[in-house]
């Protein structure tokens, strides 16, 4: 399983991440969560202590890292640091949530790494029609 979050998109990924966990998932779960600096992720804390389980591998990106972040992990945009990770994402199940434009880069990334279609799962950020009263 394959959960990959753009900023604030890390809320409805965190709800199936601590179902999975609760329901005692065993298989392999890799958690991208892509955000521009340092303190957008906000709960850095959680992800971490789901590490420390030996199926689950949380891969932290900034895009806009600031000066003073001193980062020292990935850098970049979240699916193109998900996608130089595998050779092929045949037999996976790709989870993604964030903005119309993130998701649409996984949708196409995943799919020429050999995703099936019915595995990619999406929540897009969809933004709401401004109406004049």
């Amino acid at each position: 399983m394959i959960f990959v979050a753009g900023s604030t998109g890390f809320g409805p990924i965190k709800g199936i991440i601590e179902h999975a966990i609760q329901e005692g998932v065993e298989r392999p779960i890799f958690f991208y969560w892509g955000v521009r600096a340092k303190d957008g992720l906000y709960l850095n804390a959680l992800p971490e202590v789901w590490q420390q389980r030996d199926n689950f591998t949380y891969v932290p990106v900034l895009s806009a890292s600031k000066g003073g972040d001193q980062w020292q992990g990935r850098t970049g945009l979240v699916h193109e640091v998900l996608l130089s990770d595998f050779d092929s994402l045949a037999g996976y199940e790709v989870y993604a949530s964030g903005s119309p434009a993130m998701i649409e880069a996984v949708r196409q990334g995943v799919a020429m790494k050999g995703l099936a279609g019915k595995y990619f799962y999406f929540d897009s950020f969809e933004f709401a029609n401004e109406t004049k009263q």
